[in-house]
């Protein structure tokens, strides 16, 4: 019994905590908070540790040589602290999984999950560590040298940094999934889990289908971003931008679709990695 109510505890001590360091703004911890709560309510308290990791992995190398990062102009804004908007467009595609495995328990679910917060981590440490390449990026479309920052440009050290953060989600998320399956209720229907991940082959595949499918969702993420994303000019400042609002006034379009903001590829791409993990996973069973 406490276990399942464990979540609530871990949400109520690191919602504040994140505030205070300045991880997320109130918007953020709000909506963190929420779908922190239907993460551990539905895949238990180490899957719910799983969202946390990558909380602190995403802010931490945000901040990653933050100064350096604003000089080329390609920091987050506001220090790093992210919005309700960061947290729903990498996290509302895990929520969604979570519920999906709740109301029908199933492993396909649990890898959508696992591999919709790779996505996130490996677009996250691909970017932030890929901005402190001493080389400039190229665009994933065409491979023409452009600036740090532009949506759809990537380094080789940043596809290693995502290689890294899709790995470490994978790992650790295997590593707590078959714990959490064991301290779970015996009745409950994870007995495809525990078989595939009762050798060392089962656990290695399973740990790189996750995986890949983070790969896969950050370069999913990169092409739209090079291609559809929206790109926009201030009429007022002459600023070119990828948010449609600039100086309070709609931006000019120059290329892109207006309503794909960078939040928007985000989310598709968190949704094709997780769908492909869960598809991967689909085909090769049993491994």
């Amino acid at each position: 019994m406490i276990w399942q109510y464990l979540p609530v505890v871990m949400v109520a001590v690191a919602a504040p905590l994140a505030y205070k360091a300045k991880f997320l703004d109130l918007s953020g911890v709000v909506f963190a908070a929420v779908l922190g709560l239907i993460v551990g309510l539905s895949l238990g308290p180490l899957m719910l540790a799983v969202l946390l990791l990558f909380l602190v992995m995403n802010s931490i190398f945000t901040r990653l040589d933050y100064v350096n990062k604003a000089l080329k102009g390609a920091a987050e804004p506001k220090g790093g602290v992210r919005t309700w908007r960061s947290v729903m467009a990498n996290g509302l595609v895990a929520a969604v999984f979570a519920t999906l495995e709740k109301i029908h328990p199933g492993t396909v679910f649990e890898i959508g999950f696992l591999g919709s917060i790779a996505v996130a981590s490996a677009d996250t440490m691909s970017t932030e560590i890929g901005l402190l390449s001493l080389r400039k990026p190229r665009m994933i479309t065409n491979f023409r040298v452009t600036e740090p920052g532009t949506s759809g440009a990537i380094t080789g050290l940043g596809v290693l940094g995502g290689v890294l953060g899709a790995l470490i989600i994978s790992a650790v998320g295997l590593l707590f999934l078959h714990y959490s399956i064991n301290i779970a209720d015996p009745r409950h229907s994870y007995a495809l889990v525990v078989t595939t991940t009762s050798s060392i082959g089962g656990a290695g595949m399973f740990a790189l289908i996750v995986a890949v499918g983070g790969v896969f969702g950050s370069f999913v993420d990169s092409f739209l971003g090079g291609t559809l994303q929206g790109r926009f000019v201030c009429a007022t400042c002459g600023t070119r931008t990828e948010r449609a609002v600039h100086c309070g006034a709609r931006a000019t379009r120059l290329s892109g679709l207006r309503f794909l903001d960078n939040d928007t590829v985000n989310v598709l791409a968190v949704a094709a990695g997780a769908a492909f993990a869960s598809s991967l996973y689909l085909l090769l069973k049993p491994f």
